[in-house]
């Protein structure tokens, strides 16, 4: 995995994860200082912070990941998409520029 994007709950939990997922700790997403904990906000906020930074590229593989009380918890994975200029010639609104 190139980025970790957890649920911006606790920075220990976010590092541990990192830790045991082997992401070092400059790739991994942590604005807990910035926006606290705003629940399901809180990873589109991150992801958010992440691709507007300009660090985040094409075909870069993110981890999301939340947690909840008791023993739930969810995580997924995705590949990061090439961004089509809408301007570009034969560019859909919104395309992520992945083929049919």
């Amino acid at each position: 995995m190139d980025w970790l994007v957890g649920h911006q709950a606790n920075a220990r939990i976010l590092a541990l994860v990192g830790d045991v997922l082997g992401i070092e700790p400059e790739r991994r997403v942590v604005c807990l200082e910035r926006t606290g904990n705003t629940a399901t906000a809180s990873i589109p906020l991150a992801l958010s912070q992440l691709a507007s930074s300009g660090r985040l590229r094409a075909g870069d593989r993110v981890v999301l990941t939340s947690f909840g009380g008791g023993l739930s918890w969810g995580s997924t994975t995705l590949i990061w998409p090439r961004a089509v200029a809408v301007s570009e010639p034969g560019a859909e609104r919104f395309s992520t520029g992945a083929s049919a």
